[in-house]
């Protein structure tokens, strides 16, 4: 079997591993995919989702950052390529999420808004992007709700 095939295979084998919340095992197969295709940005990625959910939280940073790399790298042979710029925009939303870092969110907005000026219509870009803001915005509702001191008074 071609590395190539055997590739295709893992990766397969770990989206499956996934959805059926198999972690570890999703995590093995992806890691077999980076082996066999290491400049490849998706399988860095689907290794970092499937770390972040086994709580593997520094070692899911170190393959999103991996998966930064290798999607800078396509923008770089190729600036007008939505698909990278979405990539990267959702690499940067998960080291946005572990490390609550508003430069990974502000990085995530911009990737967005390049891949929507590429393709105004990419509905997929359009939905993250609303996402990443409905999701700060509640965010920063929580943040000034537990800053809020509330008073309470009698009336005896």
């Amino acid at each position: 079997m071609k590395d190539k095939e055997k590739a295709i295979n893992y990766f397969e084998r770990g989206l499956q591993a996934y959805k059926s919340r198999n972690f570890a095992l999703a995590t093995n197969c992806f890691v077999e995919v980076t082996k066999l295709c290491p400049k490849e940005g998706n399988p860095w990625y689907n290794l970092g989702v499937a770390l972040k959910r086994m709580g593997q939280k520094k070692e899911a940073l170190e393959a999103f950052d991996k998966t930064l790399l290798k999607y800078e790298e396509a923008i770089k042979l190729d600036s007008k390529s939505k698909i990278a710029w979405y990539a990267k925009a959702t690499a940067l939303i998960e080291k946005w999420l572990i490390l609550n870092d508003l430069v990974m969110y502000k990085e995530a907005i911009y990737a967005l808004d390049k891949a929507l000026e590429l393709d105004p219509d990419f509905d997929i870009a359009h939905r993250c992007k609303e996402r990443l803001e409905f999701k700060l915005a509640l965010e920063d509702l929580k943040r000034k709700e537990s800053n809020t001191t509330i008073l309470y008074t009698t009336t005896d």
